[in-house]
């Protein structure tokens, strides 16, 4: 029986929220010596930096390594450089990701590769287990075939991922805070839970009734602001569906403490081949062109060639 094993039970004794999608929200899912234990752990909470690149240097050196991550980029240089220039554009940096091939950002984020204490390398490992996984299936009802990835990871500034509902082979996702500074609750470092304004909720449908279409980012300006999940030591648990849209953008001083969490997915083991480029689905600009178009009586089309006969 492993020290963690009331996780579970916090997990089968949650109820679901439905708004603004159907998730789970733990508040001090951690008892409070686990958590404790884990934030204050010398691996995670470190002393305030002087610089971006010290800081970075001192985690890497620590038994961290730079994650291959949606909207972020492994050349220390060139983030240092991002950074120590205010955050401004550079060249070819497409935050938005508008079109197939240009989901690119600036932001960076480390994973831990060796566990130097005990706390976060038992917690990660029973996260890893097989129990953990069948308590997941089970609350959510996922039979399918599918495995998991999970490990503990630092997001620093300018890291943005514009809204999206998580890809169709993504079967569940999970997010604790582990921040190592109580003021992050203050902080606009959170996943914001998001949902699409009027004129584009049509998209709702367009994920829901074409199993062929995958999900993908879509633009901050097509989507209304819900909720966040800022309290420390609380996770969020959802399935992706049509309607998960959830988002990030970071823009906050990474010296004094990092946003920090323990981060994981189930995911669906075949692949699918799917359409998912935002250019897909951007009816509404092409709608900017021909008033006269009612989007209404092209929505339920079982197929994306159905939806483009008007283009």
């Amino acid at each position: 029986m492993s020290k963690f094993d009331y996780l579970l039970d916090k997990i089968n004794n949650a109820k679901f929220s439905t708004e603004p999608f159907s998730h789970l929200l733990i508040e001090d899912f951690l008892s409070d010596e686990h958590f404790e234990q884990i934030v204050s752990s010398s691996q995670l909470n470190k002393t305030k930096f002087s610089d971006t690149r010290k800081m970075l240097e001192c985690f890497l050196d620590d038994g961290f390594e730079i994650a291959t991550f949606p909207g972020c980029i492994k050349s220390v240089d060139d983030y240092v450089e991002f950074i120590d220039g205010g955050m401004k554009k550079v060249k070819n940096r497409l935050i938005e990701g508008y079109g197939k091939g240009v989901i690119l950002s600036y932001g960076m984020a480390i994973g831990i590769k060796e566990h130097k204490h005990k706390s976060t390398e038992n917690l990660v490992n029973f996260v890893k287990s097989s129990k953990f996984k069948s308590c997941l299936e089970s609350k959510f009802k996922i039979s399918r075939r599918n495995y998991i990835d999970t490990n503990i990871q630092k997001y620093f500034s300018g890291y943005e991922i514009s809204p999206h509902p998580d890809a169709r082979r993504k079967a569940l996702t999970y997010m604790l805070n582990i921040n190592t500074d109580v003021a992050s609750e203050k902080i606009q470092m959170h996943t914001k839970l998001m949902t699409f304004k009027d004129r584009y909720k049509y998209i709702y449908d367009l994920w829901k009734y074409n199993d062929d279409i995958d999900r993908c980012w879509v633009p901050w300006e097509w989507c209304n602001y819900h909720s966040h999940t800022f309290k420390n030591n609380s996770i969020i648990i959802f399935a992706p569906s049509y309607n998960t849209l959830h988002s990030i953008k970071l823009d906050y001083d990474h010296l004094s403490f990092q946003r920090t969490q323990l981060y994981g997915n189930l995911w669906y083991e075949e692949k699918l081949a799917h359409k998912s480029s935002i250019a897909d689905i951007d009816i509404p600009s092409r709608h900017e062109f021909n008033n006269s178009l009612t989007l209404k009586n092209k929505i339920m089309k079982k197929t994306i060639d159905s939806i483009y006969k008007f283009k």
